[in-house]
């Protein structure tokens, strides 16, 4: 919201277009940790030997994986591609 508003102090003085490739900058990082922060997880289990995905936590955490990566690919082909 910040990135967009006209009345934001942070990007007032900021061209819509740069607010953009902001906006995608960002999303990137963001995703960049997301998948970080899980293959920290996945590669602990695995040298712990230990199961995957056998909690609610598990399954809702990598639903809402899936479902950030979807999102950031559709942003993407609408951003980038275009």
């Amino acid at each position: 919201i910040l990135v967009f508003s006209k009345e934001s102090s942070l990007f007032a003085n900021v061209k819509q277009k740069t607010k953009v490739t902001l906006h995608w900058a960002l999303n990137t990082v963001g995703v960049l940790c997301i998948l970080s922060g899980y293959a920290a997880i996945y590669f602990n289990k695995e040298q712990n030997e230990r199961p995957h995905l056998t909690t609610w936590h598990g399954w809702i955490g990598l639903a809402t994986i899936v479902y950030t990566v979807v999102q950031f690919l559709g942003g993407h082909n609408l951003t980038v591609l275009n």
